[in-house]
């Protein structure tokens, strides 16, 4: 019992000893390069945040994770993010499944720390990853894109711990794509039986069956198309200090290939979202074409 503390003890000021080893080398590079007070401190406060969350910190750890058998890995893995899955309703609704998808999801995600009103996500820009949120809040801000329209974001909603954002321009990533540019069937490892069987379910009268294989019929489809593809669709800003997980595109390929009930659950939230910026989308087109009706018939009685 005293060694096993010890141990820990041990473990934890070799930790904090290597933290403030990076902190005083990030001090240094900022003070080098002279950054305004303000952003050094943000700066640190990422920082500090990222090196004390961080799963896997070196190779070394990657490795040593990757040499464990799959349930070692889950139980060490929810361990280490035992109070977030509890605090946090997506994952603990996602640990419930117990299919080893959050185990895969928390060992590729990246902590980051966001400060009060700073950009997370910018609309119109190419995408890269999904987010998290373990803790605090974001916004929402949409700027319709019809000419006419002054250039103005607005707010759309506001996102809380156990909400993600960033899915809708990468979920279509892991759709294959054909010489052509055709969609084709999305590589599912494991849900051809699954498809199988829905269909069989289905084709005997079962409701649930038939929707669920109207869902993933829909999640074979692109989110965004043309020009817009990949593409932010909204802005995300930070309203107050966040915690937040950000997911790779890779990984998050590799992850639905899995597990494809999950991208379907991803895919019914992008597709809402998006439904709500045509939405407003149409209603600015509207207003445009109200006022230039309006100016016109002003013209003519001139």
């Amino acid at each position: 019992m005293i060694g096993t503390t010890t141990a820990i003890l041990t473990t934890q000021q070799e930790l904090n000893a290597s933290l403030d080893v990076k902190m005083q080398s990030l001090n240094a590079y900022m003070y080098e390069r002279q950054l305004p007070h303000s952003l050094a401190v943000r700066v640190r406060k990422h920082f500090r945040y990222y090196w004390s969350r961080a799963l896997i910190a070196s190779e070394d750890e990657a490795k040593l994770l990757n040499s464990l058998s799959n349930g070692l890995r889950e139980e060490i893995v929810g361990f280490l993010f035992k109070n977030t899955i509890e605090t946090n309703p997506l994952f603990k609704k996602w640990s419930a499944y117990k299919d080893g998808f959050l185990e895969g999801l928390l060992r590729h995600v990246t902590p980051l720390f966001c400060s009060p009103e700073e950009t997370v996500v910018e609309q119109g820009k190419t995408a890269s990853e999904m987010y998290f949120i373990t803790s605090g809040n974001v916004k929402a801000l949409y700027k319709p894109k019809c000419k006419g329209v002054n250039g103005v974001y607005q707010e759309i909603a506001t996102l809380r711990s156990g909400r993600f954002f960033g899915e809708i321009a990468i979920l279509d990533k892991c759709l294959a794509y054909s010489a052509e540019g055709d969609v084709v069937k999305t590589p599912m490892r494991g849900g051809a039986r699954q498809s199988l069987n829905l269909i069989t379910e289905a084709a005997a009268g079962n409701a649930a069956a038939k929707e669920k294989l109207l869902e993933s019929s829909r999640a074979d489809h692109p989110l965004l198309m043309g020009d817009d593809a990949h593409l932010r669709t909204a802005t995300i800003k930070a309203t107050t200090e966040c915690e937040l997980l950000t997911l790779k595109d890779v990984n998050l390929v590799e992850l639905m290939s899995n597990f494809p009930k999950i991208r379907l659950e991803l895919h019914a939230v992008a597709r809402d979202r998006i439904a709500h910026t045509e939405a407003i989308e149409a209603t600015a087109k509207k207003s445009v074409a109200r006022w230039g009706s309006a100016l016109g018939m002003a013209r003519k009685n001139f």
